[in-house]
C-alpha cells in the first residue's frame, strides 16, 4: 500500500491549488510495527536528516505511536498515523501534536444505538470477557455484541449453535470479521470447519467504512498499478487495504492544514472530503469514524447491507435483504417470543378458572380434619380416665362382703344405723377402734376378709 503515497505526493505537488507553488518531499522507512524501531527512525528523522523533516506521516501501529507521540510533542512536529487506533492518543495533554485518518471505536456506540432504534431492539449484551458470565447471562439477551477476533470469535460462534442461539430470534454483531476466522488457526483442526462456518452466517460485521464511489475505485486500481515502483505486486485492485487510503488522506490532510489553516486560519476541524469517504477531525485530533454492516452470506462471502456517517450520524440501509442467523431473511423481534420473563404468554384474567372453590373445599377439610383431631382427643382423655379408674386396687368387689349372719336378730339393717353426730368426733379420737368407729358412724356393719368394716351407701349422680 505504500505506491499509495506516491498518488497523494504527485496530487499536491501537480496542482497548484494544495501548495501555491511549494512541494513536498518525503523518506520512507520501514517501522516494523516496533517501537523500539519507530523510535529510532523518529530520532533520525529530526537529529541526522537535512533538512530536518516538518511532519510524521505514520507510524500505523499502536505500540510505536504512544512512545512516538511523545517525541513529536517534545519537539512540535506534528504526527498524523494512518494505523492507530489505540484511545490514549485521544488525550491531547499528553499528545497535543498527534491526528490520525484511521477512524476509531469510540463512535460505535452512536451506531449501536441508531441500529438497534431502527429495529426497535432494546436489550443487547457485550460479550467482552473470558470469564463464563456469557452461560449466565445469555437467557436475558437477544443482541450480542462480540468483541473479539480469530480463533475466539470461531469458539464463540459454536457455542452459539451449540445452545441453540442460531435459530433466527437472537443477532450477533461483530467487529471486523475476517472472512477465514470461520476455519481452524491456533487451535489446530478440529474437524468442525464447516459447522463454524456455517454458524458464522448471518453475523452483521461492523467495520471501517469503505466509500463504494468511483473515485475510491479509481484510486485502489492507481495503488494496483503503481505497486512495481514500491518493490510489490498483488493479485488484483480490489485487494487493496483501506489502510492505504487512509495513508493518502493523511498526506492531503497534512497538506490541506499547511495551505488553508496556516494562511487562511481555517480550523483544521472542518470536514474535507477525501479518497477514504468524508474526513472529519474531532476536537482530540480523532478521525470522526465512519463504519459499513455487512451480513455475512453461506461461503463466508460478504454483502453490505448499510453504511454509518459519524460526521451525521446517519444510518443509511442500503436496498439489501439481511441474512440473519439461521438462515432466516424475518427480522428478530429482538426478545423470546413469551418475552424476558414471559410477560407476553400469560393467561387473561378472564380466562381464568375461579378460585374460590378451592378455597372453600379447603377451608371445609381443614374444619374437619380439626372436628376429628378434637374428638379423638377428648375420647381418649375419657378412655385414659376410665382405665386409671378401673387399675385402683382399693375398689372391693361386691361379692366380697360379707354381711353379719344376725341381720335378722338385730332388724333391718337401717335399724343398725347410728347417729351421724358421733362421726365429727372421729378426728378428735385418733385411738377408737374399729367397732368404735362403727358405732360412732352413719354406716352399715359388715366383714371383708375377717375384717370389720364400715359400709356406706353413696349415690353416684348421673
Amino acid at each position: 500500500m505504500a505506491s499509495a503515497i506516491l498518488i497523494a505526493m504527485d496530487k499536491v505537488n501537480n496542482d497548484p491549488f494544495w501548495l501555491q507553488g511549494h512541494t513536498l518531499t518525503y523518506l520512507l522507512k520501514d517501522s516494523k510495527c516496533e517501537a523500539k524501531s519507530s523510535l529510532a527512525i523518529l530520532v533520525d528523522y529530526y537529529t541526522i536528516e537535512n533538512p530536518k523533516v516538518d511532519v510524521f506521516i505514520g507510524p500505523g501501529c499502536s505500540v510505536a505511536c504512544v512512545p512516538g507521540a511523545y517525541i513529536a510533542a517534545h519537539w512540535n512536529i506534528p504526527m498524523i498515523s494512518w494505523g492507530c487506533t489505540a484511545s490514549v492518543l485521544s488525550d491531547k495533554t499528553l499528545y497535543p501534536y498527534f491526528v490520525r485518518t484511521a477512524g476509531t471505536y469510540t463512535g460505535l456506540g452512536d451506531l449501536l444505538r441508531a441500529f438497534l432504534t431502527q429495529y426497535k431492539w432494546d436489550r443487547i449484551g457485550i460479550m467482552a470477557s473470558t470469564e463464563n458470565c456469557f452461560l449466565r447471562d445469555w437467557q436475558y439477551c437477544e443482541v450480542f455484541m462480540l468483541l473479539c477476533y480469530g480463533d475466539a470469535m470461531r469458539r464463540l460462534m459454536l457455542i452459539f449453535n451449540e445452545l441453540g442461539l442460531l435459530n433466527g430470534e437472537y443477532v450477533v454483531v461483530a467487529l471486523e470479521t475476517l472472512q477465514a476466522s470461520c476455519q481452524a488457526t491456533a487451535s489446530g483442526q478440529d474437524g468442525r470447519d464447516e459447522e463454524a462456518c456455517k454458524a458464522f452466517e448471518g453475523i452483521i460485521d461492523v467495520s471501517q467504512y469503505i466509500p463504494d464511489s468511483q473515485d475510491y475505485k479509481d484510486f485502489t486500481t492507481g495503488v494496483y498499478n503503481r505497486m512495481p515502483e514500491m518493490n510489490y505486486t498483488m493479485a488484483a485492485p480490489n485487494q487493496t487495504n483501506i489502510y492505504a487510503a487512509y495513508l493518502h488522506d493523511a498526506i492531503l490532510l497534512y497538506a490541506h492544514a499547511l495551505n488553508e489553516s496556516l494562511t487562511e486560519n481555517v480550523d483544521i476541524t472542518e470536514g474535507k472530503k477525501c479518497v477514504s469517504g468524508p474526513v472529519g477531525i474531532d476536537e482530540k485530533g480523532d478521525r470522526v469514524a465512519s463504519y459499513r454492516l455487512q451480513s455475512f452470506l453461506p461461503g463466508m462471502s460478504g454483502v453490505r447491507v448499510a453504511n454509518f456517517f459519524g460526521t451525521t450520524g446517519e444510518l443509511q440501509l442500503l436496498n439489501q435483504t439481511i441474512m440473519w442467523p439461521g438462515g432466516t431473511t424475518e427480522i428478530p423481534i429482538g426478545r423470546p417470543a413469551c418475552g424476558f420473563d414471559n410477560e407476553f404468554c400469560k393467561v387473561d384474567a378472564k380466562e381464568e378458572a375461579p378460585t374460590w372453590p378451592y378455597i372453600l373445599a379447603g377451608s371445609l377439610v381443614f374444619v374437619l380434619v380439626v372436628a376429628i383431631l378434637v374428638g379423638f382427643l377428648l375420647w381418649q382423655r375419657k378412655k385414659a380416665f376410665e382405665a386409671a379408674l378401673l387399675a385402683q386396687t382399693w375398689k372391693v368387689k361386691y361379692e366380697d362382703i360379707k354381711w353379719p349372719k344376725n341381720k335378722g336378730k338385730l332388724g333391718s339393717r337401717k335399724s343398725m344405723h347410728l347417729p351421724d353426730e358421733s362421726c365429727s368426733t372421729l378426728d378428735s379420737k385418733p385411738n377408737m377402734s374399729l367397732s368404735g368407729l362403727i358405732r360412732s358412724c352413719d354406716s352399715d356393719v359388715t366383714r371383708l376378709i375377717a375384717v370389720d368394716c364400715a359400709v356406706k351407701l353413696v349415690v353416684k349422680p348421673r
